[in-house]
Order: C-alpha cells, then sequence, then structure tokens
C-alpha cells in the first residue's frame, strides 16, 4: 500500500475525511505534492484539527510513519518531470512545432 494510502486510512479514522481527501490525491506526500514542503503542510492542518486523535497523527508523522519510500519518491519525480514533457515526447524529432 502506498504511503499516501495508508495516511488517507489513518486521517478517516481520525476523522478527518477533508484532510484524508487530500492525502489520496497526494497533498501530503514527496514526491506527488506541488508543495515544496507537503510534511509542513500536513503538521499545519494537523496543529490546525485541534483533536487530540489529530494530535497523535501528528506524534506518528514525527516518527516518519507515512514517509514515502525511495521507490515512491522516484516514481513521484519521474512523473512530475515527464508530466510537462508528454507531448513534446509525442512529436517525431523533425516535425515542426506550431
Amino acid at each position: 500500500m502506498h504511503s499516501k494510502d495508508r495516511l488517507a486510512n489513518a486521517l478517516r479514522e481520525a476523522g478527518l475525511p477533508l484532510m484524508a481527501k487530500k492525502a489520496a490525491a497526494g497533498v501530503y506526500t514527496n514526491g506527488l505534492s506541488l508543495h515544496a514542503l507537503p510534511e509542513m503542510v500536513l503538521r499545519c492542518d494537523l496543529e490546525n484539527a485541534h483533536s487530540t486523535l489529530a494530535s497523535t497523527l501528528l506524534w506518528r508523522v514525527d516518527k516518519g510513519e507515512f514517509e514515502a519510500t525511495d521507490e515512491e519518491l522516484d516514481a513521484g519525480n519521474k512523473q512530475m518531470l515527464t508530466g510537462g514533457t508528454i507531448l513534446a515526447e509525442a512529436q517525431k524529432p523533425n516535425t515542426p512545432r506550431a
């Protein structure tokens, strides 16, 4: 199971469905998020939730329980790098560009 999915499940169990939806989309995961520091966004959102379960999750985040694996980071970084060049790769080298 991907780390973003484990985080989303934990957030759902903690009664934080909106944050779970963000986690499932990769907002809080390195290599998938468009944020420079997605873990800081997660920490801020957990602190702003003001619940005991959110505090427990924050402790689990501090322990690194939801960090992306090296394979997940590589896959996410590759996707981000190729995402903007898909059209360029689809064109033949000698095809004039509009």
